[in-house]
């Protein structure tokens, strides 16, 4: 008797105290109100990354932290960064806009997620020499790609895998 007591008790426990939300919406060029597809979007304290669809829509269901920051990056929009706090099973929806032009999120090399700077590197962008190359390979810079514009990132955290 004390056994089926004692469970009941440990489930209403937990289960009383976890929390969950629910985050849906679109991914919108705010230039042209376009549908923005596979804007990589990275939940900083949840450690995720979800895609937008084709359509520009996303959903995530989240179980840890309902108190989070997103950093949303598209190739050609460049990256913005979004705080949000949900209630206990809270579901919203959230539209998220680019701006006609982004400012760059990072006005410093520490990382956002571990708030340490001895694994960040600089981001180097465009085509590379064998210098670059061979710094990159020790560690020492990231490679960026050959496209930059005022959005994209200056930073990356090889702890974190996390460009800002």
């Amino acid at each position: 008797m004390r056994t089926g007591i004692l469970t009941i008790l440990i489930f209403l426990y937990r289960h009383s105290y976890s929390q969950i939300g629910e985050l849906t919406g679109s991914v919108k060029d705010s230039s042209e109100y376009g549908e923005i597809q596979n804007a990589k979007m990275y939940f900083i304290k949840n450690d995720t990354t979800i895609y937008s669809s084709a359509g520009g829509n996303y959903r995530i269901v989240l179980k840890k932290y309902l108190s989070d920051t997103i950093i949303v990056t598209h190739y050609k929009m460049g990256t913005i960064k979004i705080p949000f706090k949900l209630k206990d099973k809270e579901k919203i929806w959230m539209d998220i806009h680019f701006p006609k032009t982004c400012k760059l999120i990072a006005s410093t090399d520490i990382c956002p997620k571990c708030n340490n700077n001895s694994t960040v590197t600089k981001i180097i962008y465009g085509k590379p020499t064998s210098k670059v190359i061979k710094e990159a390979k020790a560690g020492k810079i990231h490679l960026g790609g050959c496209m930059i514009n005022d959005c994209s990132p200056l930073y990356f955290c090889k702890k974190d895998n996390l460009e800002f």
